[in-house]
Order: structure tokens, then sequence, then C-alpha cells
């Protein structure tokens, strides 16, 4: 998918949303936001750029843990607090290559 083609999509997606009434927040990359025109437009900014990096990293470690929590047949529900201990470390272990 292109990025035009996402930005058309979420330009529906927000006429659709806004006229039904919704207030809608969105966040993502500075250049596909660009893109979307509007007079409410604020811009984080973070004092230390490596975040931007963690953050991401650890979106992709909590998102494979889950699928592995899901696939195990917890529907996405743990039994505990360990079993999310120990996915979250089997997905750092894959995404790092070790």
């Amino acid at each position: 998918m292109t990025q035009g083609e996402v930005i058309n999509f979420v330009r529906k997606a927000l006429e659709q949303m806004t006229s039904s009434g919704y207030n809608v927040l969105m966040e993502g990359r500075e250049q596909t936001l660009n893109y979307i025109r509007t007079p409410h437009r604020f811009e984080v900014i973070l004092p230390n750029m490596a975040l931007i990096g963690q953050r991401r990293a650890a979106q992709l470690v909590g998102a494979r843990a889950l699928d592995q929590i899901r696939c195990k047949g917890g529907g996405g529900e743990p039994g505990s607090e360990v079993d999310v201990h120990a996915e979250i470390r089997e997905a750092l272990k894959a995404l790092v290559g070790t």
C-alpha cells in the first residue's frame, strides 16, 4: 500500500467519523499527517529522539507477545502475569534474533 492510498483512506474515514459527530485524534509520522488538513494541529516534541525508536520497539515486542498469547488459546487474556512476562521475553529474543 502506498502512502497516497493510506492518506486517501484516512481522509475518507475522518470525513465519515467527523460527519457523525465524533472528535478524532490522530497520531503518526509528520510526513503523513502533513497531508491531513485541519485547523486543530499540534506537535509533540520529545526531548530525546531515541524515545521514538524505543516506543516503536516496545510496540513490536508487545504486539508479538500478544499474538503468541492469543495463539496459545488465551484469546488475549493470559492466565497469569508470569505468562505475559515470559511471552514478552520470547518476543524480544525473536525480534533481536537470539
